[in-house]
């Protein structure tokens, strides 16, 4: 898949499956301390996050979340109302047997595309916090959501890679169709327009947005002279947007042409998960 392409429902719902059932490969022969090493999740180790890739696309199954209350004082990188909910499944999971968790990653897989194949393409469902969209959104958010933490797990086991795959083509559509609001909040110039260069490797893409100067942005075409350009590798774009690194984390360092303060802030501000 190109970063260009425009996959129907039934193929981004083929997207979303592998991408959910990834780990069951990925994590298959993993050591103990691989299990337990750190993600780029604050507070997760890569159990946690396998845990937590099937407990939401379970809980949009219908399947049973766990009846449980985790002992929040030991759990300070949940900072809001979203990470509380989050928190439950994945903490009841911990100290789960591996082979476990991954049986259940195949579980909620089977349930959950047998409920998505019998839905009409242009169904309406309810988001993971119960708001109505489209079940085109609902799937490309959800693969979006997968892998990126995808990612994280290979961060945490030492094993990077993933970045040209139909998952990362999906996230990099959604990522990149954010620009427009993350560069409307920066107070931008009306008429100003914000060029990204993604420089691989897995995608190459040329990203434009514009804004109005009153806090509304659109999808730009290509223009001579714009406010900002910026030159990044898809990887860093990629784990800035996330919110698992900062600027100053980035592989390599960022290309900035133009205005050197709206550069800075939009760097700043890429980030658009919870």
């Amino acid at each position: 898949m190109r970063p260009t392409d425009a996959p129907t429902v039934p193929e981004l719902i083929d997207v979303w499956e592998a991408t959910l059932l990834e780990p069951v490969t990925l994590c298959a022969d993993l050591t103990d301390a691989q299990w337990h090493a750190p993600s780029l999740c604050p507070g997760w180790e890569v159990a946690d996050v396998v845990a937590h890739m099937a407990d939401i696309d379970a809980t949009l199954a219908g399947l049973p979340r766990p009846d449980h209350e985790p002992d929040w004082d030991r759990l300070p990188h949940v900072a809001n109302e979203v990470g509380r909910f989050t928190e439950i499944a994945v903490d009841a999971a911990r100290g789960s047997d591996p082979a476990d968790l991954l049986a259940r990653l195949r579980e909620v897989a089977a349930v959950r595309r047998a409920q998505l194949d019998a839905l009409p393409v242009d169904a309406e469902v309810l988001s993971p916090f119960g708001r109505p969209t489209t079940l085109e959104r609902l799937v490309r958010m959800r693969t979006f959501d997968l892998w990126a933490h995808v990612q994280d797990v290979r961060a945490g086991i030492g094993a990077d890679g993933g970045w040209g795959s139909d998952g990362a083509v999906v996230s990099f559509q959604q990522i990149s169709r954010s620009l427009m609001v993350v560069w409307s909040s920066l107070d931008a110039p009306a008429g100003a327009v914000v060029h990204l260069v993604v420089t691989g490797p897995g995608i190459e893409a040329d990203v434009w947005a514009s804004t109005d100067g009153a806090g509304r942005g659109a999808v730009s075409g290509p223009v001579p002279d714009p406010a900002v350009e910026l030159e990044l590798s898809w990887p860093d774009y990629a784990l800035l947007s996330c919110g698992r690194i900062t600027a100053d984390e980035t592989r390599a360092p960022v290309v900035m042409r133009g205005d050197a303060d709206l550069g800075g802030r939009l760097v700043a501000e890429l980030a658009i998960t919870p």
